[in-house]
């Protein structure tokens, strides 16, 4: 007998050497491009390379290992090729060769005709192994290689599909579902099948134990009138070719082919036949009913993506394509789903007609509880039962969400059911969604499963909102705390948890408030303040989130890949400085391709204007920008033009004044960054600071809508914990982006140069979705300006610039002359998309963060502007404009406070003087931040947009907005796909990415650039460019972006 690797191989093999020699051929020309003197039987090692070929294809430089394994298993089946397998290896081991790109192409068609459309139809033993993916030789594993394959698929991929059928599948799911069960009961289908061997002999009986099998796996005895013959024709009919051996497509045997349907027609026509037929269905129905929502079930709920077959959620028998296309009833499934929507909990009938009822109950139940509780689906644990039929049980926990499930139900009858057989739950009440019961502890299998052979548990927990009052606060440190409402003081108790509740009712409706700390005089604001309406130091105002009425439920969010993203200060945005003034010039964003406006802080603070780094109270809006519900009504005004609100958060440290924090808690630990104390992440009481700050973030999604959040400076938190703060945050945003089925993006800023905060969860990161790049800033700048002072050093030669667009970071462990050590950590271009890093050619740190806060503005012409620009839309990265900058706006944006300290402002004024010292920049030109006019200063000018090198500038951001919507290759995320070449000497730079190229020169004078072939220019600089027969002329300081045409 033939065993399956052996033939998989040989029918792979067969395929390409006839219907895909093509193929094969041309892999080999492009072969003797790389290696002219390829041996002669180079086309027979490839041939022989992709029948070994133990998966589809591969990715390379990923699944290297699956063509290490062709190799090694090519060299053993064919030992007369290993010296030419050797000279292939280097050729196909790089994922540049054409060769390389042909055969991964080439090994999935081969792979596809040899095994889906031959090797299934002619292995036929238990045919509901025969499956894409399956190792039909392999007839079952245990339950605990099943654990151990879900904890790897958790671990390694686990936003993997989890699917039971597809269009492509070679049977329905309960087809196989039933088949399965034949398993069980080996000698029932043996006698059966001789038995209607005997009745209708065929040719092969081989191929007649895989058709009486599709056919007990499809019959409905309701349908015998209806389509089921045609389609089990159609079905032998193509079983029969594919398998292709003793008939095909192209060479039809008529008498073989006429046998196999007179047994189609036999198992239909002829009772004696369908006897046989309907004494099987007697002894497996049910426990192919039984098989099939416990595979559902696992399907729904276990590591992975659930995907559901168009009408799987009912009863899917179907074989396959074309028969898995057919038209689905929705009339009956919406009727049955309006049931269940009801209360109906359908169990099942039992017997072929079924109505599917119960799955569908499962199916909504499973799904359901992946969007709407995400948080109970994070990890994996095993569960064992105990007893006497324990083995019949398979059951596992995913961090809140319990499935248990029947295994091999024909046994589990034959030994008289489950007995005394246990569950011992996780500690909690759990509620079976399928049934309505509550359970908890140690369970009997035969409660928990009275109803239907699978349980889908989900434990008990209250809502975050309903596990403490509004007014309730957790203060471990506090002897006593009293409530103050208004004028009114009342008592407050100390819980088990260290969180304090009133004693007694208190009042409705929105009322200011706080807290009396151990008999103190004066009332101090709440942690979790939402609105502070006389500053930092008084009292806080109960907000109602939900009084807002939303237009935003259409809203589906913006993907950060491809987008263009607005840093705005809204104090200084506007002459008012508020939210409603903003949205007055939303249409203004729009004009240039916004997608996303990403806001300076507005938390709480001390003053009336601040950048917003210096907040106490994270949760409350600044009063003097319109407070929470004027927060509300920008980011709906946001999303109505189609832009996302990205919001800039501070967890690093607290600010100076105003708080109050300590008083109530551990909120900080020993140590400090270079902006404050500590916060205390991983210290005692820990786990109250980290869902302090967790249930602020869930707040700007949930209470404001915002579309992502800018987490400043993180690498200034301190955190030990075995899971980072970072970390825990991308879980729980990545959770409340399933529920809310929009995109949430975490955006974290840090000088680091580390991938691991972008580098997903799966690969040993912490699964944020970009982080901002300085480098880029610093490369620009350098360029443009030839500013070398301080950290600008390292970027003096325009190579540092190539390297930047190329690689990412400049400095990725490269030594850093600023500070004196190595930096950075490479950035994975083979892997990470360039979308990942944000970045800027000015931003509020680069402009703020100078002496005088001056923009590049005053130091660069027209044409060194438009580079800047052209630079930044048109690199592979996620670009980030700061307000003004899209029309060379003559306003400063200079560091400015208003602390009402007297000492406080002083030493905010003598702190900047200091950090400037590195940076060699003449203190006397640096303004007082607490001077009201350095804030006025800041302010926009909207009036000079139109006007003069202002409305020219505009143009240019407006003509680059419109090219990236047009071309492809500026969203195109592949850094290996982008190519750099600079002249030093010239000081001119090509940007290649694919048709389109981007050419800037840095100096002073005219001059050609060679590019090679014929192009268009779709952009230039104010100051023009001029195509040349193989590249293009440009001014001094000048640059265009073209696409090449010839």
């Amino acid at each position: 007998p033939v065993d399956w690797e052996s033939m998989v191989h040989d029918n792979k093999r067969a395929v390409a050497d006839s219907i895909l020699r093509s193929e094969v051929l041309r892999i080999g020309r492009e072969l003797r491009s790389a290696l002219p003197d390829a041996p002669p039987d180079s086309e027979d090692a490839i041939a022989e390379l992709i029948a070994c070929f133990p998966v589809y294809r591969s990715y390379l430089p990923g699944g290297r290992e699956h063509l290490d394994e062709a190799f090694a298993r090519a060299r053993e089946h064919r030992p007369d090729l290993a010296g030419t397998l050797d000279g292939l290896l280097p050729v196909l081991s790089d994922p540049s060769q054409p060769a390389t790109l042909r055969f991964q192409q080439t090994s999935g068609m081969v792979m596809a005709k040899g095994v889906e459309d031959c090797s299934f139809y002619r292995w036929s033993r238990l045919t509901s192994l025969n499956e894409v993916g399956a190792d039909p030789s392999v007839f079952s594993v245990s339950a605990g290689e099943w654990h151990e394959a879900m904890a790897t698929r958790l671990r390694e991929w686990p936003h993997a599909m989890t699917g039971l059928s597809t269009h492509d599948t070679k049977r329905g799911e309960d087809v196989r579902a039933r088949i399965t069960a034949l398993a069980e009961v080996p000698d029932v289908w043996e006698k059966a099948l001789d038995r209607l061997l005997s009745l209708v002999p065929l040719p092969d009986p081989g191929f007649g134990n895989l058709l009486w099998q599709a056919i007990l796996g499809a019959w409905p005895a309701h349908d015998l009138a209806g389509d089921l013959r045609e389609r089990l024709h159609g079905y032998a009919e193509k079983a029969m070719r594919e398998a292709g051996d003793r008939t095909t497509w192209t060479a039809p045997d008529e008498d073989y082919e006429a046998a196999v349907h007179a047994a189609v027609d036999a198992a239909i026509d002829r009772a004696d036949v369908r006897a046989v037929v309907e004494e099987l269905l007697a002894a497996v129905a049910d426990a192919g009913w039984s098989n099939a929502l416990a595979a559902k079930l696992v399907a729904l709920t276990m590591p992975g993506v659930p995907d559901v077959y168009q009408g799987s959620e009912l009863w899917e028998q179907s074989l396959v394509d074309p028969d898995n296309r057919r038209p689905v009833d929705f009339d009956v499934r919406r009727s049955l789903q309006a049931s269940v929507e009801q209360g109906a909990r359908p169990r099942l009938e039992g017997g072929v007609d079924d109505t599917g009822a119960a799955k569908l109950l499962v199916t909504r139940a499973g799904l359901l509880a992946r969007r709407d509780r995400p948080e109970l689906f994070g990890s994996y644990a095993p569960l064992e039962a105990t007893g006497e039929a324990a083995g019949h049980v398979l059951a596992f926990d995913r961090g809140g969400a319990i499935t248990v499930v029947t295994r091999l139900p024909l046994g589990l009858a034959a030994r008289g059911g489950w007995g005394d057989t246990r569950l011992s739950l996780p500690p909690g009440r759990w509620t079976d969604t399928l049934s309505g019961r509550v359970v908890s502890g140690d369970v009997a299998v035969s409660e928990m499963l009275g109803d239907l052979p699978v349980a889908l548990l989900l434990r008990d927990q209250a809502p975050p909102a309903e596990q403490h009052g509004r007014f309730d606060v957790w203060a471990p440190r506090a002897a006593s705390v009293t409530l103050q409402v208004g004028d009114e003081r009342i008592a407050m108790s100390r819980g088990a948890d260290d969180w304090w509740a009133p004693t007694q009712p208190v009042p409705d409706g929105e009322v200011d408030y706080g807290y009396l700390i151990d008999d103190a005089e004066r009332a101090v604001p709440d942690p979790r303040s939402r609105r502070q309406p006389d500053g930092v130091h008084g009292l806080s105002r109960t907000f109602d989130p939900a009084a807002h009425d939303w237009a935003d439920t259409g809203w589906t969010g913006r993907q950060l890949a491809g987008s263009v993203i607005y840093e705005l200060h809204v104090g200084t945005f506007t002459p008012e400085g508020t939210f409603d003034a903003a949205l007055a010039r939303l249409d203004h964003l729009r004009s240039i391709g916004v997608d996303f406006v990403e806001l300076l802080p507005v938390n709480a603070f001390n003053g009336t204007h601040n950048w917003g780094y210096d907040g106490v109270l994270w949760s409350a809006v600044h009063e003097g920008y319109g407070g929470p519900a004027a927060y509300q009504r920008f980011v709906d005004g946001c999303h109505a033009w189609g832009i996302g609100v990205i919001q800039d958060v501070v967890h690093n440290h607290l600010g100076p004044s105003g708080n109050y924090l300590p008083m109530f808690g551990p909120y900080l630990k020993q140590g400090a960054n270079t902006w404050g104390d500590l916060i205390n992440l991983d210290g005692e009481g820990s786990h109250e600071v980290r869902r302090f700050i967790l249930d602020s973030v869930r707040m700007w999604f949930t209470d404001m809508h915002v579309d992502g959040l800018r987490l400043d400076a993180v690498h200034a938190l301190s955190d030990e914990s075995p899971m980072h703060l970072l970390e825990q945050m991308a879980v729980e945003v990545g959770a409340l982006s399933a529920h809310q089925r929009r995109p949430l993006t975490l955006i974290a800023e840090s000088d680091l140069n580390d991938p691991t905060l972008v580098t997903p969860r799966e690969g040993g990161g912490y699964g944020l979705d970009a982080q901002w790049s300085d480098d880029f800033h610093h490369a620009v700048h350098v360029a443009l300006t030839r500013e070398t002072e301080g950290y600008y050093a390292d970027f003096e030669p325009l190579s540092a610039l190539g390297k930047v667009l190329t690689r990412g970071f400049f400095h990725d462990g490269t030594f850093s002359s600023f500070r004196n050590r190595p930096h950075g950590v490479p950035f994975d271009v083979d892997r990470m998309p360039a979308w990942r890093l944000v970045v800027a050619n000015q931003n509020h740190d680069q402009i703020g963060n100078r002496a005088r806060g001056d923009r590049i503005t005053e130091a660069l012409d027209d044409d060194q502007l438009a580079c800047a620009a052209l630079l930044t839309l048109a690199s592979p990265f996620t670009p980030m404009l700061f307000q003004g900058e899209e029309w060379a706006a003559s306003t400063p944006f200079a560091f400015f406070t208003s602390h009402p300290e007297p000492e406080l402002g002083r030493a905010t004024a003598e702190g900047r003087l200091e950090e400037f010292e590195r940076m060699g920049w003449d203190p006397d030109v640096v303004p007082d931040p607490q001077d009201p006019e350095t804030f006025t200063r800041s302010k926009l000018d909207w009036d000079e947009v139109a006007t003069g090198r202002h409305a020219v500038l505009l143009e240019v951001y407006r003509r680059l907005a419109v090219l990236r919507r047009e071309l492809p290759e500026l969203t195109d995320p592949h850094l290996r796909q982008v190519q750099v070449d600079v002249d030093e000497q010239a000081r001119t730079l090509v940007m290649r990415r694919g048709a389109v190229i981007v050419v800037v020169n840095f100096s002073d004078t005219a001059t050609a650039v060679d590019l090679g072939g014929e192009h268009e220019v779709l952009f230039a600089t104010p100051a023009g460019a001029s195509v040349a027969p193989t590249g293009v002329e440009l001014p001094g300081r000048a640059g265009a972006l073209l696409r090449r045409t010839r």
